[in-house]
């Protein structure tokens, strides 16, 4: 693994090297020391759902779970994340997401995350507008 069979956690200070994908044309980090998240959550993705095939990886640095979107810290840099884009959770502050990027379509550079992994928070209901849940007039 990337991180010596260790996952990373919020608030750990890592090292690494940048290589770039052959496939992908994307950096990868390499060489990555520092993690002292358990081997299990490695093994597991960190998350709910199967483990990404993301190129990229970062921490929730916010997330509104009222609107359903929030940014994800990747090398750096702030990524527009969306609910709808996450596989098998909601987000949480300090998860560490593994994820593919594209443009936001926004026309100003800016990037969103797709291919979302590693969400810890419970799968969202009813996310159309209008269903707020609960019970109605009885």
């Amino acid at each position: 693994s990337a991180c010596n069979g260790m996952a990373p956690s919020a608030g750990d200070v890592v090292t690494y090297d940048v290589t770039m994908n052959d496939k992908t044309g994307k950096p990868n980090a390499s060489n990555v020391q520092g993690c002292m998240g358990s081997a299990d959550a490695a093994a597991k993705g960190g998350g709910k759902g199967a483990a990404g095939t993301g190129t990229c990886s970062g921490t929730v640095k916010s997330y509104n779970g009222e609107k359903g979107w929030g940014f994800v810290e990747s090398n750096g840099q702030d990524v527009f994340l969306h609910v709808k884009n996450c596989n098998g959770g909601t987000p949480n502050c300090g998860d560490w997401l593994t994820f593919d990027v594209e443009d936001a379509g926004q026309g100003n550079g800016k990037l969103k995350a797709v291919n979302v992994t590693g969400c810890t928070g419970w799968p969202q209901k009813g996310k159309g507008k209008g269903d707020k849940g609960g019970y109605g007039a009885m």
